[in-house]
């Protein structure tokens, strides 16, 4: 892209019966820092891949193996609260032009504490991961691991 993408974002849960989904509610937020995009197009034609989430704004964000021994994220819902912050205060150091994260601070003022809006989102995702794609499916002997 020509511009950094940056901000809290909302994401729809496109396969509420997902595994990697179970909890999710219809739409949730999520941090995305990048300059990438994804050719929808593109994975659409990779019978393998699921498509479980995206955005308007940010395109796919959350993308599965129907084996789930892949897992995509293209947003950031590992950042704690700082991250953006941090990111922002790095970038506008050496370009006094960067443009501030959206959704992210109270009033757009950087000054004031971030919005965490993204926690219940992050911790059901990682958890179910841990636990469906790599918990639950992996054998007790390594050794039949294919």
């Amino acid at each position: 892209m020509d511009y950094k993408l940056s901000g809290i974002y909302n994401q729809k849960n496109l396969l509420n019966d997902h595994l990697l989904l179970r909890g999710f509610n219809d739409s949730f937020l999520a941090p995305h820092s990048r300059y990438t995009t994804i050719d929808e197009e593109k994975i659409k034609k990779v019978n393998s891949l699921d498509i479980l989430a995206q955005g308007d704004e940010v395109g796919i964000s959350l993308l599965a193996s129907k084996d789930l021994r892949q897992v995509f994220s293209f947003g950031h819902l590992e950042y704690d609260r700082w991250t953006l912050q941090k990111e922002y205060l790095r970038d506008y150091q050496k370009d006094l032009d960067t443009p501030k994260p959206i959704h992210y601070f109270p009033g757009d003022d950087p000054k004031k504490q971030p919005y965490f809006s993204w926690g219940l989102a992050a911790t059901t995702f990682f958890n179910n991961w841990i636990n469906y794609a790599v918990y639950q499916a992996t054998p007790f002997d390594l050794k039949s691991l294919e």
